[in-house]
């Protein structure tokens, strides 16, 4: 899930958003699945293979599982310290989670995460430590608590809507906020005392990369939508075409109709005439009976 940069604060932050405090890392998803682990970059590039705790993330869990089972987490990876810090989860063995809400998956993470054996330790079928970062329910107080309590660098805080579904592409749903913009967009100053990163150049690249990709999207579908409109058009104009065309043959059918129906109407008129004639001929050729023709010889 792309996360775009917050600018201002979304309507009811309090009641409909969780935040979470995100350590210096790199974007990734894990996937174990086949008994081997990997991870992959935002554009789909593969990054690390390793074992991993995870279900079906290394040859030698002997837990019983499904041909097809596989997990799916979202995650960032610090390479300084070689671990990956658990964001989300997308699928676990053979439930998928997209189509629910975050709030619903957040409560489950832990659940599902406590399964593991040792998964915060290095070992040979867990090569990168595991750790699960917390969830917080939206509030000032709540934020600078969390943050005084971080124990490492901040890079960030990742806003996600309770409500929300997983989708791999930039949401409204989530917002990326750095410390150095909390006072401006949030309304209240940074607490002291806290160690973070400031907005650099790559996040300013980052920022514009995204409101690109919003712009061709909008370009898109604009340019979608006009489309649709023209061939509605065309389509009414078929349509209307057909109808028109269907209209002049019903009337080239009632005007063939009415010349047929004249027609025997003026046949019926001449027809008493024609066999009055026909009468009157018949007795002029009628033989006289008394000139003799028809008697016997």
């Amino acid at each position: 899930m792309q996360s775009p940069y917050m600018e201002k604060a979304p309507e009811n932050l309090e009641q409909d958003w969780l935040f979470i405090i995100c350590p210096s890392g790199k974007r990734r998803i894990i996937v174990a699945a086949n008994d081997i682990t990997q991870t992959y970059k935002d554009g789909g590039a593969t990054d690390l293979k390793f074992k991993s705790c995870l279900p079906s993330g290394n040859p030698g869990l002997a837990e019983i599982h499904k041909y097809d089972d596989l997990t799916i987490l979202d995650s960032l990876y610090c390479p300084d310290k070689k671990c990956f810090y658990i964001i989300d989860m997308l699928h676990w063995k053979h439930y998928p989670y997209y189509e629910t809400e975050a709030e619903f998956r957040f409560f489950c993470l832990p659940d599902k995460f406590s399964e593991l054996k040792s998964p915060s330790e290095v070992s040979a079928n867990n090569e990168y430590p595991l750790e699960l970062l917390e969830k917080h329910p939206y509030s000032q107080s709540k934020l600078e608590s969390a943050l005084k309590s971080a124990g490492h660098k901040v890079e960030g805080v990742l806003f996600i809507n309770k409500s929300s579904q997983y989708v791999c592409k930039d949401s409204e749903d989530t917002f990326w906020l750095k410390l150095d913009q909390i006072e401006k967009v949030l309304g209240f100053p940074l607490p002291e005392g806290v160690e973070f990163s400031a907005t650099s150049e790559e996040d300013d690249k980052k920022k514009e990369e995204w409101e690109t990709r919003q712009k061709l999207r909008a370009d898109r579908e604009a340019a979608k939508q006009k489309q649709d409109e023209e061939e509605q058009g065309r389509e009414k104009q078929d349509e209307e075409e057909q109808d028109r065309e269907k209209q002049d043959e019903e009337e080239q059918d009632r005007e063939k109709q009415e010349s047929k129906n004249q027609d025997a109407e003026q046949d019926e008129v001449e027809s008493p005439s024609g066999a009055a004639q026909d009468n009157d001929d018949c007795k002029e050729t009628e033989p006289d009976q008394d000139d003799g023709v028809w008697s016997a010889a």
